[in-house]
């Protein structure tokens, strides 16, 4: 048996797989009508037929409109959740309520996806993408699994209720309740990403959201905590490591900022940790001086509590690292008009007095917007902490030159991890080992551009290029290709 199903974004019908225990329910309405011992025991035959229409009339329904519950909006409140639904059947209401549960039932909230909805779910819901909330079994409730869980869909709800939804969620549930994916989302609303499309929650967004966060040695700040003598709310933790965590914020004004908080070592002695909080005041105040427009702007640094912190500007979009994986690999064409922006900000950092190393200049950090405009964020301060710790390395061990695994960076190190980038871009995939660049068999590009990554990662320093180099290399690239493709 299969339900009718309409879209509510496509307006396009298609019939959906429905549970055969459906069938059960005609079946019971004909019971009456069996005969026992030889005798007919039931109602005349004018009742008998009615009955039998009444028993058939939901399958009648279901398999010709589209039944939905619409989930109209949601309220929270430190105590308690409300949704308010309403009952469609086709064009028609069929009827609407609420339901309300205190937090203290909540055990978690989860992402499901509308092709992974099960028979009895989309009878209810239709085929929807919804949040789902697992309560524990309440003594007022009949214990059963849709008495247990409230379901919202996603689909029906405008954007600005959406976000309204994932900012109450950070303000009343523990990031903890929240599966990943639901974590990943909510950190897209709040941060401004105007990708609202619902349709890539996959295991890519699960991978995602583990890349972002590690175990850490300390407790990070919870949302609604403040920092910077109050001026800074916390709305979020966007990413935790082992001794920094990255928050989003809002300034008394309600401007959106991006916080990086610093911790030291728990096993720093005294004169360490005086060492680390000179060279982050040092590195913090030479960012803060720059003035570039693809270089994420520093507002301010501080420290409070025994934690340093930095506050940026926001930058909307998605790591470039995150737009492949969702979006697919980049094609030559693409991959050099990114590589020309991306190479004014090495030049612009090494030519300024004193030089400034970026030492991570990697896809997770190039903010990728959707005018195709680049912005380069997480610089050297950041990473001050973690400066010979194992942390530094998670995620990032493939784009590593020799020279900075020493402790001896240099401009070259930057000009290695930006070819390394620029590899990943064409081919999703990152340097298999030092020096080496991914297999390009499948992937088309001039051998110009290949000899130009390949001689960005060269083991030895000395043989890379320049930034300014590559400025005259990618110049004369970018004609080249307009030309092959007229």
């Amino acid at each position: 048996m299969r339900l009718r199903f309409v879209n509510p974004q496509t307006g396009k019908a298609r019939w959906e797989p429905v549970s055969m225990s459906l069938w059960l329910l005609p079946l019971v309405a004909l019971l009456p009508l069996l005969p026992t011992h030889g005798a007919y025991i039931g109602p005349s035959w004018w009742l008998a037929t009615l009955l039998v229409v009444m028993a058939f009339l939901p399958i009648f329904m279901f398999s010709t409109n589209s039944w939905k519950r619409k989930t109209l909006k949601v309220s929270m409140n430190k105590d308690t959740f409300t949704s308010v639904y309403r009952e469609e059947w086709g064009n028609q209401v069929f009827g609407s309520g609420q339901r309300t549960m205190p937090w203290s039932n909540l055990e978690c909230v989860r992402f499901q996806p509308g092709e992974e909805m099960s028979d009895s779910v989309t009878i209810i819901m239709g085929r929807a993408n919804c949040l789902v909330f697992e309560w524990r079994p309440s003594p007022t409730l009949l214990s059963t699994y849709l008495s247990n869980t409230t379901w919202v869909s996603l689909d029906d709800l405008s954007d600005d209720q959406r976000d309204a939804l994932f900012i109450s969620l950070a303000k009343y549930v523990p990031q903890e309740l929240l599966a990943p994916e639901v974590c990943y989302l909510q950190m897209k609303a709040l941060s401004g990403d105007g990708d609202k499309s619902l349709t890539n929650f996959t295991k890519i967004w699960t991978d995602e959201f583990n890349r972002h966060f590690e175990i850490a040695n300390y407790i990070p700040l919870a949302p609604g905590d403040k920092c910077g003598n109050g001026r800074f709310t916390i709305a979020l933790t966007v990413a935790a490591r082992m001794n920094s965590s990255t928050y989003l914020a809002s300034t008394a004004a309600g401007e959106k900022v991006v916080i990086k908080e610093l911790v030291a070592p728990i096993d720093s002695d005294d004169a360490l940790q005086s060492k680390l909080i000179e060279q982050f005041n040092r590195e913090a105040s030479l960012l803060a001086t720059l003035d570039h427009p693809k270089i994420v702007a520093v507002r301010d640094h501080f420290i409070e509590n025994g934690r340093s912190y930095i506050v940026m500007d926001r930058a909307l979009g998605k790591n470039m690292r995150e737009h492949v994986r969702l979006q697919g690999r980049l094609d030559e064409k693409s991959t050099i008009a990114i590589a020309r922006q991306l190479v004014e900000v090495l030049h612009y950092l090494h030519s300024h007095q004193p030089v400034i190393l970026h030492r991570d200049f990697t896809p997770d950090n190039f903010i990728y917007g959707s005018d195709g405009a680049v912005t380069v964020v997480d610089f050297g301060a950041a990473n001050v902490f973690n400066s010979g710790k194992t942390a530094t390395l998670i995620g990032k061990q493939n784009y590593m030159p020799p020279e900075q695994l020493r402790g001896k960076p240099s401009p070259a190190s930057d000009i290695y991890t930006f070819g390394a980038s620029l590899a990943f871009m064409l081919t999703g995939k990152d340097l298999p080992s030092m020096g080496k660049l991914p297999s390009f068999e499948d992937v088309s590009i001039s051998p110009e551009l290949l000899t130009l990554m390949q001689n960005c990662v060269a083991f030895d320093d000395q043989a890379r290029p320049t930034s300014f180099d590559l400025i005259a290399s990618l110049q004369q690239l970018a004609p080249n290709l307009e030309t092959a493709a007229t």
